[in-house]
């Protein structure tokens, strides 16, 4: 399943399969700075429900 998303400064998709999750994000020029922060959380949070790697 993909599930698109857009917000203020990025967008993206995110794809579902059976034993894994890819996830595509696009940041604006502003939001760039703020990438491995952006990053590291959505790891976090990944890791948070689906446990770790």
């Amino acid at each position: 399943d993909d599930v698109a998303f857009e917000r203020p400064g990025l967008s993206g998709t995110m794809r579902v399969g059976k034993s894994d999750i890819q996830l595509d994000v696009q940041l604006s020029f502003l939001m760039t700075p703020l990438k491995g922060t952006i990053e590291r959380a959505i790891r976090h949070e990944l890791d948070n429900l689906f446990g770790e790697a």
